[in-house]
C-alpha cells in the first residue's frame, strides 16, 4: 500500500469512521477480546485472550518489545534452520545425502564439522553443484565451520547432499548446516 499524505484516508475506509472506532476494530481483530481494567493509580492495565510471553513457546516478548516486534523476532529465528548428519563410520568416497526433496526453499549460510577421531574430506553440494566457500573440506577431531558465499540457494525438491572425497578411518562424523529458509 503507497502513502499519499494529501490522501489520509486509506483506500477502503469508511468516511467518517472516527478514529476511536478504527482503533478498537484493529484492537479487536489483532488481539481478540481485550479485557481492560483500571487500577487504583489511575493507569490501566490489558488483558490479552492468551499470554503471549507462555503461548509460544521459546518466543517470550523481550522487556518492552511490541507484538509486532516479537513476531517479527520470531519469524526471522524461524526462517534459520539447523540441519545435521551423522555417520558413526565414513567408508566409501561416495555422495551422502544430508536433507532429500527438500520441501522448502533456502539458502546454506555455513557449515560446522568434526569426527571423534580419523580425517575426511569433502565438499557440500546442491543436488551436484559444488557449494562455494564448502568444498575440499578437511575434517578432524576439532570442530572447523566455513561460510557459504555463492552456488548457496536451493529450490523446493533440490537434494543436499555432501561428496567424501577422502578418508582415513574418520568416526562419528558430524556434520551440520546452517540454513535460511526463503520464500518458496
Amino acid at each position: 500500500m503507497s502513502c499519499n499524505p494529501c490522501n489520509p484516508r486509506p483506500a477502503g475506509a469508511v468516511t467518517g469512521e472516527p478514529i476511536a472506532s478504527q482503533l478498537q476494530n484493529f484492537i479487536s481483530a489483532f488481539y481478540g477480546d481485550v479485557q481492560v481494567t483500571e487500577n487504583s493509580d489511575g493507569s490501566y492495565t490489558w488483558t490479552l485472550p492468551c499470554d503471549l510471553n507462555n503461548a509460544i513457546v521459546d518466543w517470550p516478548a523481550e522487556d518492552g518489545e511490541g507484538t509486532a516486534c516479537m513476531f517479527a523476532r520470531m519469524l526471522s529465528d524461524l526462517a534459520n534452520i539447523a540441519l545435521g548428519f551423522n555417520a558413526s563410520v565414513l567408508v566409501n568416497a561416495r555422495t551422502y545425502c544430508v536433507i532429500r526433496n527438500v520441501p522448502y526453499a533456502g539458502r546454506i549460510e555455513a557449515a560446522s564439522w568434526k569426527t571423534n577421531s580419523g580425517t575426511a574430506t569433502f565438499s557440500v553440494k546442491i543436488n551436484s553443484t559444488v557449494v562455494t566457500g564448502l568444498s575440499a573440506l578437511s575434517a578432524t577431531s576439532t570442530e572447523a565451520t566455513a561460510t557459504a558465499t555463492a552456488l548457496n540457494v536451493f529450490g523446493v525438491g533440490d537434494d543436499l547432499v555432501f561428496t567424501l572425497s577422502a578418508a582415513s578411518s574418520p568416526v562419528d562424523f558430524d556434520l551440520t548446516l546452517n540454513i535460511r529458509r526463503l520464500p518458496s
